[in-house]
């Protein structure tokens, strides 16, 4: 590709002049910043690089908003399959329309003949940057971050995607007007890897250095080498239970010297206690059972879809109440002072209406009373249990 520096737009590789002032062009190896592809993408800074491509940040030039380009390589753009599978998965992600995974908006090609995706631009920080700063995060705020996570998955895993990256760099939190929201990055970019590799001659995790997913995060049937057409949802929900297990105790569960160890921790070695791992912290026992769900090795025992699995169970045991003053003044200087409890069942709220109470049956609950004292204690009593106001009664009612 070649870059104008009068007019900053880019044209292949065998022009020589602009075709528009005429100017020398320059040979770059990569975008550069300042140059406008297509003629309506102008491009602000480069976000980032991975083995199959990199990420830049542009300007939509008609629209004035910001865009995320993701290019693939111009090593891996003159395998046609390669390209192929690149804008079928564009194409199947685009379907993706949920609020906690990244849009895709548009699928193009360089002028060098690079296919590019446009994606929504968001801006916040990444999953594995914020527990590198903070390190365990709190239970309340790790329940509403799996919750969102697991509901982009069940979207995805209905459309037949699935993610097989999951993992804290590619989990984005923003800032909105209602709180903090997660997306997911990434989406369909694990197949396009599997295609890769799969037409390569020697397809060694080793030898190639394009791991379908990331070691650390890999579900055991991504670690053994299950085709990735065999593969389902519940190879997230595995990355998944990894990340939640990181989250709530600061380190993952398996760590290794080497990437053979470490698939061999995923395939056979089962993981230490979330509660374990993370004494003092104060995990609920509900939570900590599905992060060990999650992690099974057979993936029968793992939740069947991530709609009802760690999306809908976390919220109500993530807070656990304490006892009320009142109970804790009667167990004062006892073993149960000050105990936490959140297990015990939520009495259901009353939805009978009381019936309306009239003169006549108050005055008649009234007369039924033996002695002067108790008839007026209990009519006043009967009055402000019915919420009415005090009524005069007639002359030829006892006086009390």
């Amino acid at each position: 590709m070649k870059y104008c520096p009068a007019c900053n737009n880019t044209y292949p590789a065998d022009f020589t002049l602009c075709p528009r002032d005429g100017t020398k062009l320059v040979a770059v190896n990569a975008w550069a910043e300042g140059a406008v592809i297509r003629g309506k993408y102008r491009i602000l800074a480069k976000l980032g690089e991975g083995g199959m491509g990199a990420v830049y940040k542009a300007k939509h030039l008609v629209f004035d908003e910001l865009r995320a380009l993701k290019v693939l390589n111009s090593s891996l753009a003159g395998d046609d399959t390669l390209v192929t599978r690149f804008q079928q998965e564009a194409i199947i992600t685009r379907k993706l329309d949920h609020p906690n995974a990244v849009r895709v908006e548009d699928l193009d090609q360089s002028e060098d003949g690079c296919p590019f995706i446009v994606m929504e631009f968001i801006e916040g920080v990444s999953l594995a940057s914020l527990m590198r700063a903070k390190g365990p995060l709190p239970v309340s705020r790790v329940c509403s971050i799996v919750k969102q996570v697991a509901s982009a998955l069940a979207a995805a895993h209905e459309l037949g995607i699935t993610h097989r990256d999951i993992k804290p760099h590619n989990i984005v939190l923003v800032q909105t007007k209602s709180g903090e929201q997660a997306k997911v990055l990434d989406f369909g970019i694990a197949k396009l890897k599997d295609a890769h590799t799969s037409a390569s001659p020697s397809p060694s995790l080793t030898q190639t250095g394009l791991v379908i997913g990331t070691p650390q995060y890999m579900s055991p049937e991504q670690a053994r080498g299950t085709p990735g057409n065999e593969l389902d949802g519940r190879s997230d929900l595995y990355s998944l239970g990894i990340v939640m297990y990181e989250m709530l105790t600061g380190r993952p569960p398996f760590v290794a010297d080497s990437t053979m160890e470490l698939l061999l921790a995923q395939m056979n070695k089962p993981p230490e206690s979330v509660q374990q791992a993370g004494a003092g912290l104060r995990i609920p026992d509900a939570i900590a059972g599905v992060v060990m769900r999650c992690l099974e090795k057979n993936p029968d025992q793992r939740p069947a879809s991530a709609r009802p699995a760690p999306a809908h169970s976390l919220q109500r045991s993530s807070k656990p109440r304490r006892w009320s003053p009142r109970r804790q003044r009667r167990c004062r200087g006892s073993p149960f002072q000050g105990a936490r409890w959140s297990s015990r069942p939520r009495r259901a709220p009353c939805t009978s209406q009381p019936k309306p109470a009239t003169r006549e049956r108050a005055l008649a609950w009234c007369n039924r009373r033996q002695k002067p004292s108790c008839r007026r204690m209990s009519h006043r009593r009967k009055f402000r249990r019915c919420n009415l106001p005090r009524l005069d009664l007639p002359s030829t009612a006892p006086r009390f």
